[in-house]
């Protein structure tokens, strides 16, 4: 149809590859769009620590386990957190393109993922419970790849 492409990788991280790879592929141009434009989604969480990046990325993480358990909810307070094993395949799985770490890991982690898939746009969610913290994060990332 000659449109963008978006895909956000939380929601099928397993197909984010092949659905890339088939619209570019089949990508025929239109009068809105001479050659393929993809954007692809992605989380990010900074924190001064691994460990406090750690701690506020709970949030996602329980938002997503209440999700696929049929008990859709707003993003919880961070705290601690035991999953099964059922519930840390699937986090593993979902979250496979959520980066969490200091700003200067998650930001190398963020380039590889560009270099690796060539978008032309990136979507990065900050899913947390705090708004301080979702600035922090993007602020990091912000002043980490300016510096480059």
């Amino acid at each position: 149809m000659g449109l963008p492409f978006a895909f956000a990788s939380h929601f099928a991280p397993d197909l984010m590859e092949e659905a890339l790879a088939l619209y570019r592929e089949r990508f025929e141009p239109s009068e809105r769009l001479q050659s393929p434009y993809a954007m692809l989604g992605i989380n990010a969480v900074i924190g001064e620590t691994h460990t406090q990046a750690q701690q506020a990325a709970t949030s996602l993480q329980q938002h997503f386990v209440a999700l696929r358990q049929g008990r859709p909810s707003t993003f919880p307070a961070p705290r601690s957190v035991s999953w099964n094993s059922q519930e840390q395949c699937l986090l593993d799985s979902t979250l496979r393109y959520t980066f969490v770490g200091t700003a200067e890991d998650v930001t190398k982690n963020i380039s590889a993922f560009a270099e690796r898939y060539r978008p032309d746009e990136l979507l990065i969610g900050t899913p947390l419970y705090s708004q301080e913290e979702r600035r922090k994060t993007l602020t990091g990332i912000v002043h980490h790849l300016m510096e480059k």
